[in-house]
């Protein structure tokens, strides 16, 4: 198979001692060998492996300060597949952790101080070095592939590991740079890029070496240049968190007569001089990518010469690095290439090994090998005396004859006197000022280098606070450290204390911190309250720098605000004020920031004008328990957004207000509200029915758009079609804190669920509801709704106790019109109860169930109108059709009728379309946002307005119709009796209308009539008397009726309330004083030569139906 390669780290990457370590590597199998060797890590001379992982079938083998500890397999690693194995050892813990694709696999104690530094790593074969050869054991190297060998100088957890899987580590990473082919290149493994492994991260740092010609020198000045070169350079995805340069190694120095090409142009650089710099760029890329796709586009794009107007900046080749790192360093400076070891500081003492920078080879002799044994360190270090003599001069000698004497103490120092630099200060002193402080005002005075002021505290005036006065290392001036005011008590108990405190931009952290602390603990604000807290706030975005930290503190404090008891009409303006201010002046990394608490979500956007072509903002998603899900597109949306809470899209000719050749970047911030109570209703009749979303330019009045706004906002409660929408804006010039405005505003389209507007100017929008055509307010429709089920169950009770009534007693039961109303019973029955179950069986989320109750319910709604449309038919046939009318099996075909005809008519649906019932809240439902409980009915309008409220009108038509005839017949009938008395007649009268009313179901047409200012009141009418229906029946049917009042003392009652003769009761009437047996409709006079004797025999049928 020839000999195997490996790959090594180049000499110029030095491992240092650690005394905690953690290392992965990932590599895959193509060979099932029995002994594999991942990676060795050796002493330089020494055959003891100081840290390797090697594999022997269902083994893996970890080697650690030349011992080796064996690891079980449950099998051994799979074949062609990748595989993550880990390593962290810590000298304090004492523990080794092995970790196989970010699962840990053991846990080993394992003795030692710390890792040797200086030794040799390869990969894939174990190694060792003797006269300078390479020499490898063979049979154990590794066939097949590794990749993302990375070492830690710290110890990580299991987590932490596998969120880093594309983080570099910071004592050697995987960069080709970083690994040499030592001394047998013809072993040396080539790299070779494999495109299935994707490895996403998104913060990158950029090292190379810049030269920049230009006629400035100032490092601030350049900084703006290459500030320039990445904005222009990199797309909106890359942003650019920080620039650090440093003055390079060497310098360019351009030749005479070399040209520079120059936006197409050719100059003569006339032998100028190009300087050389140390760069080092943190980058962040949003969304994440993967890293290799990455460091590609950031390679591309910076190779190309960048041409500014003062001057050409160019990167060197050979020095561009990109690497993935876990946070960005706080270094302000970055020495990438240094020529000597790094510096030393009284005030920060650390050292730090030169790491696996890449480093060009035409400079790598001139860094010191540290692992030479001959090597001594040497460094440079900085720091204040004072003196007591006043001699410059002198005091100077002293100190260089001081330090010129060798050292001899544990260790040998000795310094040259030509190293020593010796330079007489003048740090002046710290000056005294006024410092405002939530503990209260400190007068701290003047005070001298070194010396600590003292002063009492303001509460607690037994108490002192204490300021040390300290000369600076880096800029040799005295300035005051921060203060000591442990002692001190704060002055602030309440939010009525603020008033106390005086912000400065030095305690505006603080102040923030504390109204936050007091406002989270208070749910009903009083108006002072509020006031105290705004103008506190107000003073905090107007004197202070906004950091993000800050910004979302702010936010909290006003999102705890809306969510307090406090009333807040007056307060819109203040509150939308210290909002946009926040957002206008905050200062962050990058394009896009945002800010999003409970209620409320801020999105900030540095936009670039010449590349600006539109932008939508929008909540995807929210609800009163949690914060809203925003989203942001840079694109203009022309059609209505659907699913979104809110949206706001902003066309591209909105580049035409942002400011002209400006080199800072135009902001657009959205704002988001899910308070309604922060914008208080332009009149009573209407509401605000949705959220608030805004959008604003920083310091740009943008107004006039000839492309307008498109703004797509859902309706907290559903509309109906009738209901009229009302596209408005919030006017802050408006009397009174501020108020709804329409003009400038249109609705383009709009549903029950959400409506868009187009508006041509950018603030805060909504959309009110006139709620003066929707007269059922939240609480009438709760006590409409609970009138219903009480309605519903005492109809049921009362229906129920008179079907058993007829049923019971034969002799009620023996005429048609009794047998008629017991069928009616049957069916509201069945309609009251089915309805009261209605909400309970739907909310079992069952399809089948949900159609099954519904087309039920719709059954009993068509037989209970059918009957009530037959016992009209009988009702005609009785007083109309006195004469000569004879239907054989009258009650059986009535009954064929009328539960047969309801029967076709579900049927029918239910062949053509099952999926015409179910629930009102069904699964495409595109109102989330309302409550509503489910009910199963008919959800198709076609089938709704033809089956049920066709069929209902139709048949009230007929019922009126026979109404108004009957009532004229029996009034006919009663004229050709002898006249009785008007109060009873009266009384007898409205009885007469009542029970038909009842009967014949004529109070359904209330709802007809429910229009305007009456329309409540016909809508509670409704309620209450169609549930009360079946009470109103046993009413008039039962509790009313001689017959059944007699049949209860029969068979109910004892005693003296038992009638004395209760023998077989007939139907009898008195007609003239002579006995006649009138069935209706089967008239079969036997005397029809009286007109008397046929109007008692109609008028008694129909006081037997009615009464």
């Amino acid at each position: 198979m020839g000999q195997p390669c490996y790959w090594q780290l180049s000499d110029r990457c030095v491992v240092p001692e650690l005394k905690e370590l953690s290392v992965c590597i990932t590599f895959q199998r193509d060979l099932g060998t029995s002994d594999w060797t991942a990676f060795d890590y050796k002493q330089r001379g020494k055959l003891s492996v100081e840290l390797g992982l090697t594999g022997s079938r269902k083994q893996l083998k970890v080697w650690l300060f030349g011992k080796e500890n064996t690891v079980d397999l449950v099998e051994d690693l799979a074949l062609h597949q990748w595989h993550t194995i880990c390593l962290t050892w810590s000298a304090t813990a004492k523990k080794l952790k092995v970790y196989l694709n970010d699962s840990s696999l053991k846990e080993i104690h394992i003795n030692g101080s710390q890792l040797a530094g200086c030794g040799m790593l390869t990969l894939g074969v174990s190694h060792n070095v003797l006269g300078g050869v390479m020499n490898y054991e063979t049979g154990k190297e590794l066939m097949g592939s590794a990749t993302l060998f990375r070492m830690w100088s710290r110890v990580l957890a299991g987590a932490e590991l596998a969120a880093l899987r594309c983080v570099e580590g910071d004592v050697v990473r995987w960069s080709q740079r970083d690994w040499g082919n030592g001394p047998q290149s013809a072993s040396y493994c080539q790299a070779e890029p494999d495109s299935n492994l994707i490895c996403e991260w998104q913060k990158y740092e950029i090292a190379m070496i810049v030269s920049i010609e230009s006629k400035l020198q100032e490092k601030e000045k350049l900084k703006i240049i290459l500030q320039n070169w990445f904005k222009d350079t990199f797309h909106s995805n890359i942003s650019v968190h920080g620039i650090f340069i440093s003055s390079s190694w060497q310098q360019l120095d351009l030749e005479l007569g070399e040209q520079l090409e120059v936006q197409g142009s050719r100059v003569s650089s006339n032998g100028t001089t190009a300087q050389r710099y140390d760069c080092l760029v943190h980058v962040e890329v949003t969304p994440k990518k993967d890293v290799w796709a990455v460091q590609e586009e950031i390679q591309r794009r910076l190779s190309p010469s960048y041409y500014h107007a003062d001057g050409v900046v160019k990167a060197s080749p050979g020095s561009l690095t990109v690497i993935s790192v876990e946070e960005f360093s706080n270094n302000t400076e970055s020495p990438l290439h240094t020529t000597g070891p790094p510096a030393l500081s009284t005030a920060s003492t650390t050292v730090q090994l030169p790491s696996c920078t890449s480093v060009p080879s035409s400079v790598a002799k001139e860094i010191p090998d540290l692992c030479n044994p001959d090597y001594t360190d040497g460094y440079t270090c900085t720091f204040h005396v004072q003196a007591q003599s006043l001699n410059v001069t002198e005091t100077k000698k002293l100190i260089v004859s001081l330090l010129t004497k060798p050292y001899t103490g544990s260790e040998f120092i000795e310094v040259l006197p030509g190293h020593i630099n010796v330079s007489h200060i003048a740090p002046g002193s710290c000056p005294d000022h006024d410092q405002h402080t939530l503990q209260g005002l400190f007068p701290w005075p003047k005070t001298e280098p070194q010396d600590t002021a003292i002063v009492l505290c303001e509460k607690n005036q037994l108490e002192k606070a204490t300021r040390f006065c300290k000369l600076d290392g880096m800029t040799d001036i005295a300035m005051w450290e921060p203060p000591d005011l442990s002692s001190c008590e704060r002055i602030v108990d309440d939010i009525a204390d603020l008033d106390k405190v005086n912000v400065t931009a030095n305690n505006s952290g603080e102040v923030v911190d504390l109204i936050g602390s007091l406002v989270s603990n208070q749910t009903n604000l009083s108006h002072s309250e509020l006031d105290t807290v705004l103008n506190k706030l107000k003073d905090v975005v107007a004197i202070s720098p906004v950091s993000p930290d800050m910004g979302e503190n702010i936010m909290k404090i006003l999102s705890d605000i809306l969510h307090s008891k406090a009333d807040l009409v007056s307060f819109t303006n203040k509150i939308l004020g210290v909002t946009e201010s926040v957002g206008d002046k905050m200062d962050f990394n990058g394009e896009t920031h945002n800010l999003i608490v409970p209620s409320m979500a801020l999105q900030l956007v540095n936009v670039n004008s010449s590349q600006f072509r539109g932008l939508t903002f929008g909540v995807s998603s929210f609800t009163s328990d949690n914060s809203p899900q925003i989203f942001v597109n840079e694109t203009f949306v022309e059609k209505p957004l659907t699913g979104a809470v809110a949206s706001i899209s902003l066309p591209s000719v909105l580049e035409n207000f942002f400011p002209q050749n400006n080199t800072v970047r135009t902001r657009i911030q959205f704002q988001f509200f899910d308070s309604c109570g922060l914008f208080k209703n332009p009149h009573d009749n209407m509401t605000l029915n949705t959220y608030v979303v805004s959008a604003s330019v920083t310091n740009i009045n943008v107004s006039n758009l000839h492309r307008p706004i498109i703004i797509t906002l859902r309706h907290l409660n559903r509309v109906q079609a009738q209901d009229q929408r009302m596209c408005v804006y919030w006017d802050f010039s408006k009397s009174g804190g501020g108020g709804w405005e329409s003009q400038g505003c249109v609705m383009w389209n709009t549903d029950d669920f959400q409506t868009t507007c187009q508006c041509n100017h950018l603030t805060h929008f909504g959309v009110l509801l006139d709620v003066s055509k929707a007269p059922i307010s939240e609480l009438d429709e709760q006590i409409l709704v609970i009138l219903s089920f009480v309605g519903c169950g005492l109809s049921s009770v009362f229906l129920g106790v008179t079907l058993l009534t007829y049923l019971a007693f034969e002799k009620l039961r023996q005429d048609y019109p009794s047998k008629i109303l017991i069928n009616l019973c049957v069916a509201l029955l069945g309609l009251n109860l089915v309805f009261l179950v209605n909400s309970w069986l739907a909310s079992f989320d069952s399809r089948g169930l949900c159609v099954g109750v519904a087309a039920i319910q719709h059954f009993f709604v068509l037989a209970s109108f059918t009957w009530m449309g037959l016992e009209a038919l009988h009702m005609y046939f009785a007083l109309v059709k006195v004469f000569n009318v004879y239907v054989p099996s009258y009650i059986l075909k009535l009954c064929a009728f009328g539960w047969g005809l309801p029967a076709t008519i579900i049927i029918l649906i239910l062949a053509i379309d099952k999926d015409i019932y179910g629930s009102e809240l069904d699964e495409d439902s595109q109102n989330p946002l309302q409550d509503t409980s489910p009910f199963c009915w008919v959800q198709n309008d076609n089938a709704f307005y033809v089956s049920v409220m066709g069929f209902i009108i139709l048949v009230l038509l007929c019922n009126m119709s026979v109404f108004g005839v009957v009532l004229i017949q029996i009034r006919r009938m009663q004229a050709n009796k002898i006249s009785s008395s008007s109060t009873s007649g009266l009384a007898h009268d409205l009885r007469v209308v009542a029970s038909l009313t009842f009967l014949l179901g004529l109070t359904w047409i209330l709802p007809f009539f429910s229009w305007g200012m009456a329309a409540i009141v016909f809508t509670y009418l409704f309620a209450i008397l169609n549930t009360l229906q079946g009470f109103f029946i046993f009413i008039f049917h039962c509790l009313m009726k001689e017959n059944v009042q007699k049949q209860w003392r029969i068979h109910l009652c004892c005693g003296p309330l038992r009638p004395e003769d209760y023998s077989d009761w007939s139907r009898s009437v008195t007609g003239g004083g002579r006995g006649r047996q009138v069935r209706s409709p089967s008239v079969k006079s036997e005397d029809t030569s009286s007109m008397r004797k046929i109007s008692d025999t109609s008028i008694s049928s129909v006081n037997q139906m009615i009464a």
